[in-house]
C-alpha cells in the first residue's frame, strides 16, 4: 500500500502571506500546492541532499523527452577555431554579450 503525503492547497495572495510556514510544511514532508484562479500551477518540494551527477540528470531529461543524447562522443577536434588576423575575437564576443545584456536588461525595466 502506497503511503501519500498529505497535502495542502493554498491560493497565490494566501501563499505569498504564509511563505515561511509553506516551506515548513514542506519540511515536513508534506504536498504544498499553490493555485491560481483553482487551477494547480506550483507544487514546492524540498531539495534533494544528495547531489545529482550530470550524467543522471542528462539521463533523466532524455526519459522525460526533453533532449536526446547522442550516440558517440564528439571529437574535441572536429570544431577549430577560425583565425582573423588584426581582429580581436574575444573583444567582439565581448562586446556581443554586452549588448545583449543591456537589451535584456531594458525588456525587464518596461
Amino acid at each position: 500500500m502506497a503511503v501519500y503525503p498529505q497535502t495542502f492547497r493554498f491560493g497565490i495572495r494566501e501563499a505569498k502571506a504564509k511563505f515561511s510556514a509553506l516551506i515548513a510544511l514542506v519540511k515536513q514532508g508534506k504536498k504544498v500546492i499553490i493555485t491560481e484562479h483553482n487551477r494547480e500551477v506550483v507544487q514546492l518540494t524540498v531539495v534533494p541532499e544528495k547531489e545529482i551527477s550530470m550524467e543522471e540528470k542528462l539521463k533523466s531529461l532524455e526519459e522525460q523527452g526533453v533532449i536526446k543524447l547522442a550516440k558517440k562522443k564528439l571529437d574535441p577536434n572536429h570544431f577549430k577555431p577560425i583565425k582573423i588576423s588584426g581582429i580581436d575575437t574575444q573583444k567582439i564576443l565581448q562586446e556581443d554579450r554586452e549588448d545583449r545584456m543591456r537589451r535584456i536588461l531594458r525588456k525587464l525595466k518596461k
